[in-house]
């Protein structure tokens, strides 16, 4: 059983949780950033106002400042810049400000700037206010520089002083009318920078503030967004889910009577109706089925109780043909020898006067004819009764099988020697093909010399007059069989269509009615080889083509394994 994951309560708040997160860190943080700009601006709008003021008082009181820092005095109002100053200095609220203000003329500013310590601020202002010849104050941020100055942030403003400014200074009633001619000689040269440096710390505590109320916002709206999330997928959601998983749990308990009750008008209900509807059909079909299985179970025993009985009776049916072959055996052995005899007391031919008077001509070829057919009826019924017991042995599984060691070359010269009277009537070319250096082989001769005598009869059988049927027996080599040896029987006769020869080994089967009707035979021949070659541990083959005759083989291994008998019909 696979261990269980995170539940989807727990996806479903942490990936809220993370969404969330970033929603709020992307919205807060542009007031964020802007809370940061707005306190720079404001702090420049200061120091323009803390500047112009300057100027005012300066040139109220038509007096030129010293130079170098001012000492830093407080406005009155403590709040406004830019309304009152005093003598050469002004400040801010200390409340609200920390600030210091100074005038440098040129050539002080420019000892500033090429000291060894180097005012970098007072380098950027010369060369933005002589060099450049640029009166605007500096607004901009590469001109407000933020020096760190423990434990606040000091701004400074730079504010340029003309010699325009200076005249007015001495001279309030001064009035430039040269102003904007392009002649060097009546410019307006730079006299000095008017510097105001002014702490933060009040507009950096001010910042923190604002930025803790962002904060707090930001939390407070994460919280109320976590509390209406969890709300809602715990009472639209995860509620119905858990419905459905104790409705599943309880449905692979074995409970199909339980059923899903979810009323939330959405898909959820939807789907606890094809729930609650997927139940009753499977309800339905475990109800068809165990009615299915029970008609099967009777089908079954019927089943079982009928093959009981068909195995007797193909055991009573086995017994019977076993005691009626032998039965029918008997007297026909007796039929025949008497036959034999009667054929045996007719006189002959060339009989001395004496049986010339008892016996005709006539009398006595009919006498011979009549013994023949009886002989030749009664092998023929013989040889049927020897195949059904033989069937019979093997159907019950007891046939018996007793392997000695086994000259291949003579039982087939032995056989071939049995049979070759039936070929020469039909003047059929006997050939046998067997080396000396093939081993005697561990089978039962009898049942291997039935094999090869059907293989041999049927040969002659078929094949027509003036043709050949050739003996071989060879070595091969066949995977899972120890050193086997394969017997072949080939004919030169009609041969076997490849649908007959799917067939052939078959009981009471043969390879043609055209056949059937010129050639007698039971059609157990090959059936009782072919049980028999598994008996000894080995199987038969068939090589044959329409018009090319037909090759039966059976290949046997050069030491039989014992094993049970097998009948013809399995489970019998």
């Amino acid at each position: 059983m696979r261990s269980r994951g995170i539940s989807l309560a727990n996806k479903c708040q942490l990936l809220f949780g993370l969404a969330l997160l970033l929603i709020l860190t992307a919205a807060l943080s542009v007031p964020w950033i802007r809370m940061r700009q707005m306190v720079i601006e404001d702090q420049r709008e200061i120091a323009e106002r803390l500047a112009q003021a300057w100027l005012s008082n300066v040139i109220q009181l038509g007096a030129v400042p010293d130079s170098g820092w001012l000492p830093a005095q407080p406005l009155e109002d403590g709040r406004r810049a830019g309304d009152e100053a005093r003598n050469d200095s002004i400040a801010a609220d200390p409340g609200n400000y920390s600030l210091r203000v100074g005038v440098f003329p040129i050539d002080q500013a420019d000892l500033l700037a090429q000291s060894g310590q180097g005012d970098q601020f007072m380098a950027e202002t010369l060369t933005r206010f002589r060099d450049l010849e640029d009166d605007t104050p500096l607004f901009r941020a590469d001109t407000i520089r933020a020096e760190g100055r423990s434990p606040n942030v000091v701004y400074r403003y730079a504010h340029p002083l003309r010699a325009d400014d200076m005249a007015r200074v001495r001279d309030p009633q001064f009035i430039d009318f040269n102003s904007g001619l392009p002649d060097p000689q009546i410019a307006n040269p730079l006299w000095g920078v008017l510097i105001i440096e002014q702490g933060a710390a009040t507009a950096n505590r001010q910042l923190i503030i604002n930025r803790s109320y962002i904060i707090l916002s930001g939390l407070l709206a994460g919280l109320l967004a976590v509390l209406v999330f969890y709300f809602i997928t715990t009472r639209l959601i995860l509620s119905p889910v858990r419905v459905l998983r104790e409705t599943t749990e309880r449905v692979s308990r074995g409970d199909l009577y339980v059923r899903s009750a979810i009323a939330t008008g959405d898909e959820f209900e939807e789907l606890s109706d094809t729930f609650n509807l997927m139940l009753t059909n499977l309800k339905s079909s475990q109800d068809q089925l165990r009615q299915v299985n029970r008609t099967l179970d009777l089908k079954l025993t019927e089943l079982s109780q009928s093959n009981v009985m068909l195995a007797e009776a193909n055991r009573l049916k086995s017994e019977f043909l076993a005691n009626v072959s032998h039965e029918l055996r008997t007297p026909l052995n007796s039929i025949l020898g008497f036959a034999e005899v009667l054929q045996d007391a007719a006189p002959d031919e060339e009989a001395g006067e004496q049986a010339s008077m008892t016996w005709t001509h006539e009398k006595l070829a009919k006498h011979l004819r009549y013994t023949n057919n009886i002989l030749i009826s009664g092998r023929a019924l013989l040889e049927l009764i020897n195949d059904l017991l033989d069937l019979a042995k093997i159907e019950a599984g007891r046939m018996e099988i007793n392997p000695e060691s086994t000259s291949i070359k003579e039982v087939c010269e032995a056989l071939v020697t049995l049979i070759k009277p039936q070929a020469d009537k039909k003047s059929i070319n006997m050939t046998v093909e067997i080396s000396n250096a093939i081993p005697a082989v561990e089978t039962d001769p009898v049942r291997f010399q039935q094999i090869i005598f059907n293989f041999l009869s049927n040969a002659v059988k078929f094949t027509p007059e003036q043709g050949a049927v050739r003996l071989v027996a060879e070595r091969v080599r066949e995977p899972g069989m120890v050193e086997p040896i394969r017997v072949s029987v080939s004919d030169t006769g009609p041969g076997i269509d490849r649908e007959q020869q799917e067939f052939i080994f078959e009981k009471f089967r043969q390879a043609d009615a055209g056949h059937t009707r010129r050639h007698s035979g039971t059609g157990l021949g090959l059936a009782i080889c072919k049980e028999l070659a598994g008996l000894l541990g080995g199987r038969i083959e068939l090589h044959s083509e329409p018009g090319q005759g037909a090759t039966f083989s059976v290949l046997l291994p050069r030491v039989m394994e014992q094993q049970k008998p097998q009948a013809l019909l399995p489970g019998v």
